[in-house]
């Protein structure tokens, strides 16, 4: 397994339930696995073509009702996937505008706290915000000097962590 120079990036995420796991690999697969069955293999696999082909993975993650998931790729797209059938719902890009930055840099993306925003991190220092269905981007927060590559949300305040060289905290007005 490769991580640099166009290598590949695995990624893996727990549904909220810790039933379900997704493991996004090298080909633009993402295989789910039963934990109570896992010696059996996936019981689903994806194919995510649609977002270019082999593609590096900065991250996955499983929405708070488990029905979608948020695959954070290298290539400056995320894209929202039907949990149970794999299709895209939704994509989002523009958040590597820094000239600066590389195309393969991991910046990572995450749900809102109830899964209504997905937001990224940005090679500008920016955290990206996009309605979940609509795609709709709306204001990008400022705040860092650097490529933002991590993101999360607190599960129950309204608070968001995001890292590039310092961290911040983000509360709403």
């Amino acid at each position: 397994m490769r991580y640099e120079g166009g290598g590949h990036r695995p990624a893996v995420a727990f549904d909220p339930q810790g039933v379900v796991f997704a493991a996004a690999i090298c080909g633009g697969r993402i295989k789910l696995f039963d934990v109570r069955a896992y010696d059996k293999g996936a019981f689903l696999t994806f194919l995510t073509s649609d977002l270019g082909g082999s593609r590096s993975f900065s991250g996955i993650k499983f929405s708070n009702d488990g029905a979608h998931m948020l695959l954070c790729t290298t290539g400056g797209t995320h894209a929202l996937l039907d949990a149970f059938k794999g299709n895209i719902v939704q994509t989002y890009s523009g958040h590597i505008t820094n000239p600066d930055a590389q195309p393969s840099q991991p910046l990572e993306a995450c749900f809102g706290p109830y899964s209504e925003f997905v937001l990224a991190g940005g090679g500008d220092g920016g955290i990206w915000r996009w309605e979940t269905r609509s795609g709709k981007a709306l204001r990008t927060l400022r705040g860092h000097h650097a490529p933002v590559g991590a993101i999360r949300c607190n599960p129950t305040r309204m608070m968001i962590a995001s890292a590039d060289t310092a961290t911040c905290l983000w509360l709403p007005d």
